[in-house]
């Protein structure tokens, strides 16, 4: 019995047709699921330009409004304008020390001073952990489409790919077994 390389040809040109399809669709699905990526990341920025223009929107509802609020807006404009106040003081204080020629400068508006700067960089500390805190809550949907999109190709790819590895798999050892059966042949010989 001679080895017919003819059919290990077909059977070789028919799994690689096969793994090639594959491919095709496993190509496709990992598009489909980039895009699906990439769409979630838009709405996130979209979700961004909204909280701006809502933002910008209480600003402009401030600046016209501040002074006579409608009771819905009352607590937040106090906040607002309690701030500025407490800032305009702060300015006035600093323009006090900085005008001063003479070093008699007494130490309960420096110690009040120190205070009020201490307890601005405790706000602006919590502020900054608050927008650390917010960016991360806002990045992490975009952390786990990407993982999502990432887990979903590796299983798209092994699921098209395990048929191509069994065949490929059995196509090898039929020519194993064959290149045996030729040698034994030979050796018979």
């Amino acid at each position: 019995m001679s080895f017919n390389f003819e059919a290990l040809k077909k059977k070789v040109n028919e799994i690689a047709a096969q793994a090639t399809e594959m491919g095709r669709a496993g190509a496709v699905r990992s598009r489909q699921l980039a895009n699906a990526a990439k769409l979630k990341a838009n709405n996130l920025g979209e979700e961004d330009t909204i909280r701006k223009a809502y933002i910008e929107m209480g600003k402009l509802y401030f600046e016209k409004y501040g002074q006579n609020p409608e009771d819905d807006f009352a607590a937040a404009c106090s906040t607002i304008i309690e701030a500025q106040a407490a800032i305009a003081a702060n300015n006035a204080l600093i323009e006090e020390l900085v005008s001063k020629d003479e070093p008699d400068v007494e130490v309960e508006i420096v110690e009040e001073a120190a205070e009020e700067v201490k307890s601005a960089v405790e706000e602006a500390v919590d502020a900054v952990e608050d927008a650390v805190d917010a960016a991360a809550e806002e990045a992490a949907p975009v952390l786990q489409a990407v993982e999502e999109v990432v887990d979903a190709v590796k299983e798209a790819v092994a699921e098209e790919a395990a048929p191509v590895v069994e065949a490929v798999e059995e196509v090898v050892e039929e020519v194993a077994e064959k290149i045996a059966d030729a040698q034994e042949e030979k050796t018979e010989e």
